[in-house]
C-alpha cells in the first residue's frame, strides 16, 4: 500500500511537472504568433495539469492486479510482464515523448519567428532598448522546453531501447482493445 501511494504520487507529480513546461512552451507559441498574453488558457492548463496526471497515474490500478510496486531505480510499474512494459508506455513514456515532439517544433519556431520578427523590427528602426525588451520577455522561457527537452531524451530513449518484441505487439491496436 505505501509502494502504490509513493508511486502513484511520483507519477503523478513528474507527468504534472513535464505537462506544465509543455503548456510554457504552447504558450510561448500563442504569445510569440499574436504578441499577446492569452490568460484565459492559464486556466485551462491548470485544470488539465490538476486532472490529467492523477487520472493516468490510476491506470496500473485497474485491471486483475495492482501494477504498482518497487521495480528499480526509474519506474515504478513492477518488472516482468509485457503488459507492465505497455503500461509505463502508456502511462508515462508515450506522453512524455509526446511532449517532448511538440516542445522540440515548438522551440523551433518560436526561435525562427523571433528571429524574423527582431529583423522586421530593426529594419524599421524600432529602438534597441524596445528590441532588448522583446527579447528580454520571451529568450529566458525558450531555457524551460530545451532543458525539458535535453533531460528527458535519454530516459525516453532507454526505455524504447529496451522494449521486448512482445510488448512492440502489444501496441498494436486490435491487441490493445483486446485488453481492455
Amino acid at each position: 500500500a505505501v509502494v502504490s501511494t509513493q508511486s502513484t504520487g511520483a507519477s503523478t507529480l513528474t507527468l504534472a511537472h513535464r505537462m506544465q513546461i509543455f503548456f510554457i512552451a504552447i504558450h510561448l507559441v500563442i504569445f510569440t504568433i499574436y504578441k499577446a498574453r492569452p490568460k484565459y488558457l492559464e486556466h485551462v492548463f491548470v485544470c488539465l495539469i490538476c486532472v490529467l496526471p492523477p487520472i493516468v497515474s490510476a491506470v496500473p490500478f485497474f485491471g486483475d492486479k495492482i501494477h504498482y510496486g518497487f521495480a528499480g531505480d526509474w519506474c515504478w510499474i513492477k518488472d516482468g510482464t509485457s503488459y507492465n512494459n505497455l503500461l509505463r508506455l502508456l502511462c508515462f513514456y508515450i506522453w512524455v515523448l509526446l511532449f517532448l515532439c511538440v516542445e522540440l517544433v515548438s522551440f523551433l519556431f518560436v526561435i525562427t519567428k523571433v528571429s524574423s520578427q527582431i529583423q522586421v523590427l530593426r529594419a524599421d528602426g524600432v529602438p534597441d532598448s524596445t528590441l532588448e525588451q522583446y527579447k528580454k520577455h520571451i529568450i529566458p522561457l525558450l531555457f524551460y522546453p530545451l532543458v525539458n527537452i535535453l533531460l528527458a531524451i535519454p530516459p525516453c530513449a532507454t526505455r524504447l531501447y529496451f522494449l521486448n518484441k512482445e510488448t512492440v505487439q502489444l501496441l498494436h491496436p486490435h491487441r490493445l482493445l483486446q485488453r481492455l
